[in-house]
């Protein structure tokens, strides 16, 4: 019994003692044997893959010890077409099929099909791969077990020829283990061999003649099926202007089956039957679109239904899964529009490009009106309002030290009283003008900068107030994680989630941001209608799908004016990779539709379509009603731009509040003055 690595030391030997039997030249001409037609094959295929297949990684594989497959190494070696053979035979063959549980024959069968599996699927810089299935013994079922266990399911851009008698073509290029290859070829002789001929190798009457089958994958009504692409003589080579392998798959007059979920706006559908898996009829949504645009570019058709569990996809154990993952790795469909990549979905199925993300949003209550009466102060921050009672003070200490300074200086001159000071210097930033100015030098300068400061100041002062008296403020909003965690240390406002789980849970918990932890740490788990009505009644945020949860807001919770409670943060935050078209494994059209969807999301298309396809939605949904909204009103205070602002009481109340203050204080003051000049000395 011999290994896959010895296989290949075997034909190199069988090279080095036969090369008596092979002259220089190209293929088909220094090859002189009897005129057998395993040899007219032979030659046949070493002009296939020097004319079509150079650079190629090319497997030849066989049921045995082989001299076919002896002979075609020659001819690939000396050919220079620059292609890298692995070489792989199964020896003794009927050990291997027949499932025996000897530990000799486990070992080969692994060593057979690990061979495999590094020709026909390991990286490398190889143009393409070729898979040659040696079947000139006539032993179909030998011949389905290499093409099942080299897995060409996986690889549909894998080139296939098969050696054979014409008698089995149906049988191997129909075969389910080509199911998804779009390039499989049958070189036969051009007559059937009779059971003498198989073993003499030899068809009187048929020197170099061959012919080429071809497995169409999807023709005239997209079924596959076989027809004759070509027969020759290899002694007067193969025409140069012949196509054998056709870049990419016709989706021409095929019906695809899609597999899909109700999850607006990004695929909507009307069930026709309540019966687990029926069909649905697409409604107006973005993958509705994406799938009308290509299906019309490539002139295919399709038919959409739903998982029969009704799950999107969970593994099952096994390496299975449920839902739509299940359905595709199962084959039951061709693919989806619309799934959240993630790792290990990507082990199950394939992917097109990300079409769109999934991000996620914090929905609050929109902020709230400031009280009025605050206005007065508003227009300089807390750390301003201090640095100028704060220069005042300051201002009127240093005026008051120099005079006192200058009185002894100057004998006779009176000093203000430290009261009188800082009354002179509030005074001046009021706009008080310089009554009874200092007569010294040092005094003067000192009153000069201060009027340029109370200039700044007040200047700066009243151009904001006249803003703030006119335009109500407003609370600060709630945009990213930092404004919740603080919102909620401070106000002890909460936030929720319908479900803690899958990559949302992963995103917050692996976070080294404190505020993702501590927002992690504190969720609630809501659903989703009540997370919005806590929403509305304020102190609560919900953190949902941007593109899910907006129509849902704009048609349940947005008034006839178009007006909303609910405020939507601006940070929006990756919780998924991002969604994208899923399809079953290996399955050929795929670079042809992850084409048009990277046309359409070039084409700005993607964004586009998801806003319409929001706005078409509300609209269909406002006329439904029959009204434009739930009847929310708003509250907050508004000027329309064109009415001229006038200030009300309501805009005034601070002044008067700061009256009100005054008159408190000056009363404490007296009551506190009056106890003291009546108490007993």
């Amino acid at each position: 019994m011999m290994s896959a690595t010895a296989v290949l030391q075997f034909f190199l030997l069988n090279f080095a003692l036969s090369a008596v039997r092979f002259q220089g030249g190209g293929v088909g001409q220094g090859f002189k044997t009897t005129c057998g037609w395993k040899n007219v094959v032979v030659q046949g295929t070493g002009q296939v893959v020097e004319s079509y297949l150079a650079q190629c990684h090319v497997v030849l594989a066989s049921p045995g010890p082989s001299s076919v497959l002896a002979d075609l190494l020659r001819i690939l070696r000396t050919s220079g077409t620059g292609v890298v053979v692995t070489v792989v035979e199964v020896h003794p063959y009927g050990d291997v099929m027949n499932d025996k549980t000897g530990d000799k024959e486990n070992h080969h069968a692994k060593s057979v099909v690990s061979a495999l599996h590094r020709g026909l699927h390991s990286s490398g810089n190889a143009a393409c791969r070729v898979f040659i299935v040696d079947h000139t013994d006539g032993n179909a079922s030998a011949a389905v077990w290499l093409l099942q266990q080299g897995e060409l399911w996986r690889r549909p851009e894998t080139r296939v020829l098969v050696l054979g008698d014409p008698s089995n073509v149906d049988v191997l290029l129909q075969h389910s283990a080509l199911r998804n290859t779009q390039h499989a070829l049958y070189i036969t002789p051009a007559r059937a061999a009779t059971h003498a001929h198989w073993a003499t190798g030899e068809l009187p009457g048929l020197c170099g003649a061959v012919k080429m089958y071809r497995r169409c994958l999807q023709c005239g009504s997209g079924q596959p099926r076989l027809h004759l692409l070509h027969d020759w003589s290899p002694a007067g080579g193969l025409s140069a202007n012949f196509t054998f392998f056709q870049d990419r798959v016709r989706l021409t007059g095929r019906t695809l089956r899609v597999v899909a979920k109700n999850y607006f706006p990004y695929f909507r559908y009307e069930r026709v039957s309540d019966e687990p898996g029926t069909l649905v009829l697409p409604r107006d949504s973005l993958n509705a679109r994406m799938i009308a645009a290509i299906a019309t570019a490539y002139n295919f058709t399709y038919e959409v239904r739903e998982p029969e569990d009704g799950e999107w996809g969970l593994p099952a154990g096994g390496g299975n899964w449920t839902g739509l993952i299940g359905t595709l790795q199962h084959e039951k469909a061709d693919f989806s529009v619309d799934l959240t990549v993630t790792g290990q979905r990507a082990e199950a199925v394939d992917f097109s490009t990300i079409y769109i993300d999934e991000p996620g949003v914090i929905l609050s209550s929109k902020p709230k009106p400031l009280p009025e009466y605050l206005s007065l102060v508003r227009p300089l921050e807390g750390e301003v309002w201090l640095s100028v009672v704060g220069g005042v003070i300051l201002w009127s200490t240093s005026l008051w030290l120099m005079q006192k300074l200058g009185q002894k200086v100057m004998h006779g001159r009176r000093s203000a009283s430290f009261a009188s000071s800082v009354f002179y210097g509030w005074g001046l930033l009021l706009e008080d003008h310089p009554y009874d100015p200092p007569t010294n030098l040092t005094g003067q300068i000192l009153v000069g900068f201060w009027l340029i400061v109370c200039f700044i100041v007040t200047t700066a002062y009243r151009s904001s107030l006249i803003s703030h008296l006119v335009v109500q403020d407003l609370s600060d909003a709630i945009d990213d994680m930092n404004d919740l965690a603080e919102r909620g240390n401070s106000e002890g406002w909460t936030w929720g989630v319908r479900r803690m789980t899958g990559s949302f849970k992963a995103y917050l918990s692996s976070s080294l941001d404190p505020a993702m932890l501590e927002v992690y740490q504190k969720m609630q788990t809501v659903d989703i209608r009540e997370g919005l009505d806590k929403v509305v009644r304020g102190g609560f945020s919900y953190i949902f799908n941007y593109y899910y949860i907006k129509p849902v807001i704009e048609t349940e919770y947005t008034d006839g004016r178009g007006y909303s409670p609910i405020y939507f943060g601006k940070t929006l935050y990756p919780l998924f990779s991002g969604n994208a078209w899923a399809f079953r494994p290996g399955a050929p059209f795929q670079d042809d539709l992850s084409k048009g969807i990277q046309n359409i999301l070039e084409g700005g298309l993607v964004a586009f379509w998801m806003n319409d396809v929001i706005r078409g939605y509300v609209r269909e949904e406002g006329k439904r009603a029959g009204k434009g909204g739930t009847g929310i009103q708003q509250l907050s205070f508004s000027t329309g731009e064109d009415e001229e602002a006038v200030l009300r009481l309501t805009h005034m109340q601070g002044t008067f509040y700061t009256l009100l203050l005054g008159h408190a204080a000056a009363s404490l003051v007296h009551l506190a003055e009056h106890l003291l000049a009546c108490r007993p000395l």
